[in-house]
Parts: structure tokens; C-alpha cells; sequence
């Protein structure tokens, strides 16, 4: 796509992959199927012991890079930084993002095949209204945006500011003299014509530029001097997309405009310098934190329901806490002590406000405000797979569900695919047959040979976490209900990883933190998440050369953001043969 064309005021019904990149990889809203499956151990040595950050990794055939929309997060933190509203969130409805309740996968990479519909057109708009008309409310609002009181449209700031915003949103170099500045100045003098007011004039030409395509799109374009490199602009989107959520701030635009990106140093020093904003300031930690949330799922316990009379306890407060428990253990471990990302599965401390601290047995005044705690030894929590965000999420309305519980370990933790049921076969839990637990039930199912070898990838450490129920309390017997008698029937957590025997769901974290399949996954997941698709085959080099470069760092997760922002499989983008 041209960068000089003019501004074209109809948002493109974009899906697929960019045309000048390499042809094997993903089409038009395909994804590549090759790469799933276990990682390799991130323990080893980076494949020939290559440099990543210098030259080529020897076997990576970089895969296509996909065309992608910005996710909803991006989108809304773009129009945040655009027009300095921090604290905005829009009320109006986002745009669907095609996700899948059956199979998961990342927004980002959900976003380069995602179909933008009519309705979606109009949201956009709704959000784009919306932000123009609160940044621009008020003369005062105009005149600390714009840095003037400007007397009319036809005032220079006007012009340089549309220059200036429009570079950020587009990422690419705008002249004050563009064609498309022209277009958007029409659209402000069009608006103050008919409203007969400036301010509103310049609401137009903002909610124009917010629909976009060079905005709501990110289509990185190829180095002339480098053909196997994205030009400097799309560098410091990308990095912006991946530090910042957002589009790029300042001191990248500059090292793009000076066409200094395409030096592997200066990249760094840039990458440098966005992880010294996060680790110094919490605000600048919301890229890392929606890959998380993400990943695990737990931000969807704000939407999250359960049956009133089984759970009188789970109120709005309480699932509010438990998703800022998860934020504050993640604020924690990757950005206060930069401690080993593993101990987000087996911990050493809890997080935990009065209601929570309720919920988890904890002894103690806490206030509403979450407060980390050394984990007592006798606590039968560990992190992740033992906060009331993760088995709320993982858990029926009126019942726990040890199959949701184990496929999020297989899957999201082990990267472990585990394939549908086969046609015709029933993937429900066979009701009891008396006085039963979860585990006799799912014993009795996966008894049939055609069920038994995907549920022996789920259910064994999906009974292990039994002992807490759906809301994420511990208990130390299952209630269940036969025939018009309950039975209060002891729970048998017993089970095994790869090997590795476990009797406690703890003994279970233990177990998932030390796994060879873990860090690779770790690696594996961000890695989609950075690049917005899918891994190639080929690619599989990149993932044990980031994950042995992880683990030499002390499973720091910062140090893995560092090492994909400037690895070969980020960087590279390979020309159509």
C-alpha cells in the first residue's frame, strides 16, 4: 500500500496477509497448522549457538506477516496517547474482535484474519465521536491539544497539529503539506461551515482520521535499503505495538523520521529504554499486562456468572478483586522484583484485600486495597492455578469443571493441542450413578477408549485442583447430591505430569513450573502474541533460541521481550519469491 496515496476516508474491508511478503505462510483469514504442539526443552542451547540479535538464526524461514487490525486494547490506548485522555475508556460499544468461545487464540492474532463488518464500521465511528468530542470539548480543551487558540482553520497550528497527530496514528512521515492534511483541513472547514463553530470543525477532522485504514490497520511496509527489513516507521510501530499498545511515542517517531531504526543498535537502545518506563512506572505496564490477561483468560471474571444460591459470595467487588489480584502479582514478580516468570504458576507470595482474604482462609485485616503477603507453608495455594480469577473462569455456574481446569494447563501452559472429540462421540460427564465424585464420573467416561487419550492430556491435573470450587475456595470434600440425600465424599487428588506424581494441587504447581514444556510455551505464546499470527514450522528455531535466552536471563520476562523485539523472527520480513 502506498504511503504517499491521499487520505481515504472509508475504512477498508481488510483481512489477510501483506502481498509483498513470502506466500507459504497464512492466507486471507487462514491460519498456518504446523507449528502446534509441545515446545522443545528451553533449557538447551540457542540452535548453533547463533547471536540473535546479529545475523541470521541458521534453519529460520521467517513466515508471513500478517495485515492486522489493532485489537480493541490497542485501539482504545491509540486514541488514548493521540489525544492525551489517560484515563478514558470508551461507553460506547468496541468493535467485535472474532473471538471464539471453542478454541483459543490470541486477539492479536485473531486480528489478522478478523472481518471488519458494517456494524463494526459504526462502532468505530461511536468510538471515534466519542473520544474527538471530550478531547475537544471546551476551548480550553482545543487550545492544550493544539497549543494555541487558533483564529479560524485557516491558523498554521491547525494545519501542523492535524500534521502532527496524523503522523502518530499513520506512522509514517506527514508533511504539513501532505495531500491528506489537505483533505482532513477540508473536512474541519466543512464542519465549521455547517456547525458554525471551529472546535467542532476540528471534531470532524479527528473522528475522520480515527476510521482511518493507516490506523486501524497495521501493514508494516519493506526497507528499499533493507529488503528483508521493515522501513523505520513500521519498526517503531511494531515496538509501540508491543511495548506501548499504542502508537508510537515521540522519541521512537523521531528515530523514525532520522531513518536511524535500521541500526540494530539504536533499536535496542530504544527497547532499552521503553523497559526502564515500565519498570519505573506502573502506567507504562499495560502492553504486558493485556498479554497476560489474555493468556490466562482472567480478565473475563468481571463478566463471569454464577448461580446466586450456590455462590452469594461472589458479588461484583469480589471478582473486581480477584482480577486486580492477578494484575498485582504480575505488577510484582515481572516488573518489581523481575523475579522468575515461573513463580507465577508456583508462588511464593499472595495477593489478597479483606474479601479475598476471607474467601482464601487468610487470618487478618487487609482493607479493600490489594496487599501482597508472604504464602504461608501451610496454604494450599500456589499462584495462578489457585486465584479465584483463574478457577472462577475455569469452572461451571454451580460447579467446578476439572476438564476446562486441565485444558488450560495443557494447553495454554504445555502448549499441548489436544484435538475436538471424535464425531458422534459425547464429550458430557455421564450423570452419577450414586453417591459419586467428578473424578468417579470422568473415570467412568474416559473408560471408552476413544475418550481416554485426550483426557488423560486434561484430566489428571484438573482433579487436582478439585479441592477448590468455583468460586476458588478451598474445601476438603466434594458435596454431592443423589436420589435426595447429600454425601460430604473425600477428595483423592492424586495424579501425574510426565511422569512426575502430585497428591495436592500445589504439589501440582510444582510440578507445571518445573515442566521442560513450560518456558517454551511461555516463549511460544508471546511470540504469537508479538507477531499477531500463528508460528511456521521453521519458525521452530526461534522458539528454543528465545527460550534458552529466557532461562539463561532467570526466566525474566522483560529479558524475553527485549530478545523477541530484536530477534531475526520479529525483525525479518522475507520478499515473495
Amino acid at each position: 500500500m502506498d504511503r504517499a496515496r491521499p487520505l481515504c476516508l472509508c475504512i477498508a474491508l481488510a483481512t489477510g496477509c501483506y502481498s509483498g511478503l513470502h506466500g507459504d505462510g497464512p492466507q486471507a483469514g487462514g491460519e498456518t497448522t504446523g507449528a502446534s504442539g509441545p515446545g522443545s526443552d528451553g533449557g538447551g542451547d540457542a540452535s548453533d549457538g547463533a547471536d540473535s540479535s546479529g545475523g541470521e538464526l541458521p534453519g529460520l524461514e521467517v513466515g508471513a506477516v500478517p495485515m492486522r487490525r489493532l485489537t480493541n486494547g490497542q485501539h482504545v490506548q491509540s486514541i488514548r496517547d493521540l489525544l492525551a485522555l489517560p484515563d478514558w475508556t470508551p461507553a460506547v460499544a468496541l468493535p467485535d474482535e472474532g473471538l471464539s468461545g471453542e478454541a483459543f487464540r490470541l486477539p492479536n492474532m485473531v486480528a489478522g484474519g478478523v472481518t471488519t463488518t458494517l456494524l463494526d464500521f459504526g462502532r468505530y465511528r461511536n468510538v471515534a465521536k466519542e473520544a474527538a468530542e471530550l478531547a475537544l470539548a471546551s476551548d480550553e480543551g482545543v487550545a492544550a491539544r493544539l497549543g494555541c487558540s487558533p483564529s479560524g482553520v485557516d491558523d498554521p497550528c491547525v494545519r501542523a497539529w492535524l500534521s502532527a497527530i496524523a503522523q502518530r496514528a499513520w506512522s509514517r512521515p506527514v508533511a504539513t503539506d501532505d495531500a491528506a492534511v489537505d483533505e482532513l483541513l477540508a473536512i474541519v472547514d466543512d464542519g465549521t461551515t455547517r456547525l458554525g463553530e471551529l472546535r467542532l470543525g476540528l471534531q470532524w477532522g479527528v473522528i475522520a482520521l480515527l476510521q482511518t485504514p493507516e490506523f486501524l490497520y497495521f501493514y508494516p511496509q519493506v526497507d528499499p535499503a533493507q529488503p528483508d527489513a521493515m522501513d523505520d516507521h513500521s519498526r517503531a510501530r511494531s515496538l509501540s505495538l508491543m511495548f506501548l499498545d499504542s502508537v508510537p511515542d515521540d522519541d521512537l517517531l523521531a528515530r523514525a523520521r532520522a531513518g536511524e531504526l535500521g541500526d540494530p543498535a539504536v533499536v535496542e537502545a530504544e527497547v532499552d529504554r521503553l523497559i526502564a518506563q515500565m519498570v519505573a512506572d506502573p502506567a507504562h505496564r499495560g502492553a504486558p499486562k493485556r498479554f497476560f490477561a489474555e493468556w490466562w483468560s482472567t480478565t473475563v471474571v468481571d463478566a463471569v456468572g454464577k448461580d446466586p444460591t450456590a455462590y452469594p459470595d461472589f458479588t461484583p467487588t469480589l471478582r473486581t478483586a480477584m482480577r486486580q489480584e492477578v494484575e498485582a502479582m504480575i505488577d510484582d514478580l515481572v516488573f518489581e522484583r523481575r523475579d522468575d516468570l515461573r513463580k507465577a504458576v508456583r508462588a511464593d507470595t499472595l495477593y489478597v484485600n479483606d474479601e479475598l482474604a476471607v474467601l482464601y482462609g487468610v487470618a487478618g485485616s487487609f482493607g479493600p486495597e490489594i496487599e501482597a503477603i508472604e504464602l504461608p507453608p501451610d496454604s494450599p495455594r500456589s499462584g495462578l492455578l489457585s486465584t479465584g480469577a483463574f478457577l472462577s473462569v475455569m469452572s461451571h455456574p454451580s460447579t467446578t469443571s476439572p476438564a476446562a481446569r486441565g485444558k488450560f494447563i495443557s494447553q495454554r501452559l504445555l502448549c499441548r493441542e489436544i484435538p475436538p472429540p471424535p464425531p458422534n462421540v459425547s464429550n458430557t460427564i455421564p450423570p452419577p450413578e450414586g453417591a459419586e465424585t467428578k473424578r468417579d464420573r470422568f473415570e467412568r467416561h474416559t473408560s471408552d477408549p476413544t475418550c481416554a487419550g485426550c483426557h488423560k492430556m486434561m484430566d489428571p491435573m484438573g482433579l487436582a485442583l478439585e479441592e477448590f470450587d468455583a468460586i476458588g475456595a478451598w474445601r476438603a470434600t466434594e458435596q454431592v447430591d443423589f436420589e435426595g440425600e447429600s454425601y460430604e465424599l473425600p477428595l483423592d487428588l492424586a495424579g501425574e505430569l510426565d511422569g512426575v506424581a502430585f497428591a495436592t494441587s500445589r504439589e501440582l504447581a510444582a510440578a507445571v513450573a518445573e515442566n521442560p514444556d513450560l518456558v517454551p510455551c511461555v516463549t511460544r505464546q508471546f511470540l504469537r502474541h508479538a507477531l499477531g499470527r500463528e508460528l511456521e514450522g521453521t519458525e521452530e528455531v526461534a522458539i528454543d533460541d528465545l527460550a534458552a535466552q529466557l532461562a539463561a536471563a532467570d526466566f525474566d520476562f522483560l529479558t524475553l521481550m527485549r530478545q523477541v523485539a530484536i530477534h531475526d523472527v520479529f525483525t525479518t520480513i522475507v520478499r515473495e519469491e
